[in-house]
């Protein structure tokens, strides 16, 4: 019997790829990319307050990841530049780091336990 390899080119992949072997494993790691991208979602939250109520919600899907915008009654015509140029960008860039510690850890924590 052939032994199972996993090779990773991207959180996509590496979710396909577990999902071939384990689909709870896959599911474990979409549950983890959720959480990493809460500390986003809730700095998004955070400055977007001052001009509007906060309507954000994070979701994976196939080992994407997504903070977005649920939906908005803001009649605002400028509303999604405004979110993005004051809240999600600034949010991004100022979490990049924990971020990006937090996938390290992710899957460091993820390959020891499952012996990769």
């Amino acid at each position: 019997m052939a032994a199972a390899q996993v090779y990773v080119r991207g959180l996509s992949e590496l979710v396909r790829d577990f999902r071939k072997l384990d689909p709870a494993l896959a599911r474990s790691v979409q549950g983890e990319v959720k959480d990493v991208l809460e500390v986003v979602a809730s700095e998004v939250r955070s400055r977007a307050s001052s001009f509007a109520p906060p309507l954000v919600s994070v979701s994976t899907r196939g080992g994407r990841g997504f903070v977005r915008r649920t939906r908005s009654k803001n009649l605002r015509g400028d509303f999604g530049a405004l979110l993005m140029t004051r809240a999600y960008l600034p949010a991004m860039a100022a979490k990049e780091e924990e971020v990006v510690r937090a996938f390290d850890d992710m899957l460091g924590n993820l390959f020891d336990d499952h012996g990769f």
